[in-house]
């Protein structure tokens, strides 16, 4: 019994990554389904609505961060599974047709399960190279995405997590907003 019900779940995660692909690469939902950080400073994750998009501001571009600060204000998580929200830089490539490309930016994973905390993610030298190279990048159309995962591959129970707002710094600026 345990062996077919096994099987079913393998077919059942890899249809469901494939959807998340089909989604990630060729929807427009990268481009259409966002706001400024300005209109939303607080963004909210679920089991049902995983992921937020939000404009990149242009000054924030200009600065060259090197920190994304993700302060996780309230979290509702009764089963206490364990969670990753992964952060993407997405911006339409125009080498590529104008196809969407991303970067991940960087992951953090919430222990305690239930706990806020604020969570900082130290921007990759990808990230400060790809900036340098494109001093348009803004006519680009970047876009963060946070993405809310578990972290053992299992479905997302119903949980309720509130990031905001999140912060771009540089290694030099201090700790106060």
């Amino acid at each position: 019994m345990s062996r077919p019900r096994g099987t079913y779940c393998r077919f059942i995660l890899l249809a469901v990554c494939a959807v998340g692909l089909l989604v990630a690469v060729g929807s427009p939902f990268w481009f259409d389904a966002h706001v400024s950080a300005e209109q939303t400073p607080n963004v909210h994750l679920t089991q049902t609505q995983p992921r937020a998009v939000m404009a990149v501001p242009g000054a924030v571009l200009q600065r060259a961060p090197s920190l994304l600060i993700l302060p996780v204000t309230q979290i509702q998580n009764e089963t206490l599974t364990p969670v990753s929200v992964y952060a993407y830089l997405t911006w339409s490539d125009p080498k590529h047709g104008n196809r969407p490309a991303r970067l991940l930016l960087g992951q953090i994973s919430i222990f305690p399960a239930n706990q806020p905390g604020t969570f900082t993610i130290h921007l990759s030298q990808e990230f400060q190279e790809l900036l340098k190279q494109s001093p348009d990048f803004q006519q680009l159309s970047p876009l963060l995405v946070l993405e809310l995962r578990p972290i053992h591959s299992q479905a997302l129970p119903a949980m309720d997590l509130t990031i905001g707002p999140v912060e771009w710094r540089t290694a030099d600026e201090s700790t106060a907003t």
